[in-house]
């Protein structure tokens, strides 16, 4: 069974147990890189919808350019945004679903993540039963 299987031997596999236990409704990436999350939500739930935010446009560009990001984009146009910004700021109408927070600077957590306001403002965001996954 695919169940006991690694998917990329990496932990996006961990983020991929978010959606069976959210309610319906888009996904949040907060820190997309170069889409791995995204693919991997994507291909195993075909329903999903995800908008995601990168600060650095950089990182898109290289996705887009060696990770097949373009591809992905052009597959699900209707299932995957990408919005370049902070994503401490990621809002959509009626809420996420859900959240994954991969939000690194330098190799460390960025600072605001060590603020409780900001987990408030991020709970603030989700629909009724939402979670977050870091």
């Amino acid at each position: 069974s695919f169940l006991f299987k690694s998917l990329t031997s990496t932990y996006f596999d961990v983020f991929a147990t978010l959606p069976p236990i959210l309610p319906p409704g888009p996904l949040g990436i907060l820190g997309f890189g170069a889409g791995s999350a995204a693919r991997l939500i994507l291909d195993l739930y075909p329903t999903g919808v995800i908008h995601g935010w990168e600060l650095d446009p950089a990182v898109i560009s290289v996705g887009r350019e060696y990770f097949n990001l373009s591809k992905i984009e052009k597959q699900h146009p209707n299932r995957v945004f990408i919005y370049i910004g902070n994503a401490l700021n990621a809002e959509i109408e009626n809420g996420f679903s859900g959240l994954l927070v991969d939000l690194f600077s330098e190799g460390c957590l960025i600072p605001e993540l060590q603020d409780p306001i900001t987990w408030r403002k991020m709970k603030g965001r989700l629909r009724d039963g939402g979670r977050i996954m870091v």
